[in-house]
């Protein structure tokens, strides 16, 4: 029999409840009767409304448990055991935060794999919705080594540490989602209220977001694409990894990949171990023209999952060898992702022996289908109303920030638009200017110049936001990324460095250091002279500084010299007498060696407006 008490679905055993600030409980029950809560000897009791909702408020309680939290009605009982009160913070953002451990792969596994009985850890279902709603879908649990696979890397890093650092229970609440861009979480009318993101905001009646495409079957076998004779006349190049998107093939659908490859002569007969990275999103893999494995959407993680397949010994050659991908992307980008350290072919009995895979294959499009960027209801304020919204009436310290990647083309409005979204986020939690932390997008990509980079612009726009909004923080991860793979591997350091700014904004460690920031500049001669903030133990670089563009009146930016003068760098470039202006890691994968004394990248800047 179902009860009828009940309370929204972010409460449960083995959650987090907030030090140090009233605890808001609110629920549904039978109008008219009385809901009383106790924990850790605080009490209150409210009516039921006449609608069967209910809302009431215990006093602040200090960090410490377990407790049991009891919440009664007239004729009913709900009990939440191993209840810890500490700090909550929120993990969102796109798939660099979604992220799990399990999706990294086993060479930054955890080890040894230990559970954190004061982590815990609550994962938001995946949920869109065209108005705010008053609940969402997940559970809570103890950070377990299965619980701690399945969750942001990013989050969970972030929270060992500032356990660790802070010996309080820690609450991590994961509401991310891969591939949406930061109008899908921002309300709709704090979007309306701002003149320059009034384009972005989607017409209430029309009709959602299509569901993802489906696969109209792989008609190109029969033709006999993967075979190993196959006719390559009609078949183009392309460098893997990548996203057939980023090469300029806008469309979602079926795209093949191919590749010749010479094994040793005593390979032949042998069983094989065959290594692609991540595809996004499902895949039928060929050797020789036969199939040796395929993934698909049965598949937990199915974009991150590392490729693995084993290629039976009759199917293998001892000279040339070749294999063929066939690739289905449902919506998004799709291809095969990387990291290209992880396409390889190798021979278990032969390990000294690796043929790397990555680099120029053969494609050719199968199924060419409309490009949706956005899903099944994704649409503008879709997230926030069914993945944020819910949570905004329980406590939380603050929140994390790492997305980005899906507004790059977009960079000249994401600075008003993440700004209006941090904004409706704290007067909707209504808990004041809480901390809000941001990862500057990582270096990714091949395609761009210090002329003009998306990734730069965007990059700007989040160091924007952080110095202009209160009580935000910024992290870079310039140095932490991967030419070829947009979800590079070492989230571990990327949640250091956010725990780091979270010590230092949030709780008043202002000695945490910061990755140095252009202050000011000025010419002298032939050079520019630039002097930066959070520089006061001096600069550094390992050999020349490497990174830095100078321009004159005619805009073209050359690579200038650059000369550490204490918290000062002189940049000169020979091609240019007369500097107007300078850039510095102004690329998508920048060049870049200048450093603080504590070791963090000196952020991405550039001193013009020329775009």
């Amino acid at each position: 029999m179902d009860s009828n008490l009940k309370l929204a679905s972010i409460f449960g055993s083995n959650m987090v409840l907030q030090r140090s600030r009233p605890i808001k409980l609110w629920g549904s029950g039978i109008p008219s009767e009385t809901v009383s809560a106790t924990i850790a000897g605080r009490s209150a009791e409210v009516a039921i409304n006449a609608d069967g909702t209910w809302a009431l408020e215990l006093p602040e309680i200090a960090a410490g448990g377990p407790y049991d939290l009891h919440v009664r009605s007239d004729n009913e009982e709900v009990r939440y055991s191993n209840v810890l009160v500490g700090d909550v913070w929120v993990c969102s953002g796109q798939s660099n935060m979604e992220w799990t451990i399990n999706a990294l792969g086993p060479a930054h596994a955890i080890h040894p794999p230990v559970s954190h009985p004061t982590i815990r850890l609550f994962n938001v279902d995946k949920t869109p919705a065209s108005v705010p709603q008053p609940s969402l879908k997940g559970q809570w649990h103890v950070a377990t080594p299965d619980a701690i696979n399945g969750f942001s890397a990013v989050g969970f890093f972030f929270g060992r540490v500032l356990e660790g650092q802070l010996d309080v229970p820690i609450g991590l609440i994961n509401s991310s989602w891969g591939g949406t861009p930061a109008e899908a979480w921002t309300p709709r009318d704090a979007m309306l209220q701002e003149p320059t993101l009034k384009d972005l905001v989607a017409d209430a009646s029309a009709e959602p977001a299509p569901g993802p495409h489906v696969d109209p079957g792989n008609l190109a076998f029969a033709n006999g694409w993967a075979k190993r004779d196959a006719d390559e006349s009609q078949w183009k190049p392309i460098d893997l990894p990548c996203t057939w998107q980023s090469k300029g093939m806008r469309h979602n659908g079926a795209v093949w990949f191919r590749k010749h490859i010479q094994t040793p002569a005593h390979w032949s007969g042998e069983s094989l171990v065959l290594q692609l990275g991540a595809i996004d999103d499902f895949d039928t893999v060929y050797f020789n023209g036969s199939e040796i494995g395929s993934t698909g959407a049965e598949t937990p993680e199915f974009w991150a999952v590392r490729r693995r397949y084993v290629v039976p010994a009759r199917f293998v050659r001892g000279d040339d060898n070749v294999i063929a991908i066939r690739v289905f992307d449902q919506w998004g980008n799709g291809g095969c992702t990387g990291p290209a350290s992880e396409m390889k072919l190798t021979n278990e009995d032969d390990p000294k022996t690796v043929i790397p895979l990555s680099g120029q294959w053969s494609c050719r499009v199968e199924h060419e289908l409309p490009l949706r960027e956005t899903i099944g209801g994704v649409t503008n304020s879709s997230l926030y109303n069914g993945m944020i919204h819910p949570l905004t009436t329980f406590g939380i310290t603050g929140a994390i920030w790492y997305q980005g990647e899906s507004n790059a083309q977009r960079s000249q409005t994401y600075h008003p638009l993440l700004s209006m979204m941090i904004r409706s986020w704290r007067q909707n939690w209504d808990q004041g200017n809480f901390p809000f932390l941001i990862v500057q997008l990582a270096n990714f990509g091949q395609d761009d110049s210090p002329q003009k980079s998306a990734w730069a612009e965007l990059r700007e726009a989040q160091h924007q936001v952080a110095i202009s909004e209160p009580n935000c923080g910024l992290v870079t991860a310039i140095d932490l990324g991967d030419t070829l793979d947009i979800h590079p591997l070492n989230k571990l350091d990327v949640g250091k460095r956010l725990a780091n700014e979270a010590l230092r904004v949030a709780y008043g460690k202002k000695q945490m250091p910061q990755s140095p920031a252009y202050r000011s500049h000025k010419t002298d001669g032939d050079a520019i002279e630039v002097d930066f903030d959070h520089a006061a133990n001096g600069l550094k670089s390992d050999g020349p500084v490497i990174g830095f563009y100078v321009a004159g009146e005619d805009r073209v930016f050359q690579p200038a010299a650059a000369t550490i003068q204490g918290d000062r760098v002189r940049v000169h470039s020979a091609k240019v007498t007369n500097p107007l202006a300078v850039r510095y890691a102004w690329r998508g994968d920048p060049e870049h060696t200048l450093r603080s004394g504590a070791n963090l990248p000196v952020l991405p800047f550039r001193t013009d407006d020329w775009g």
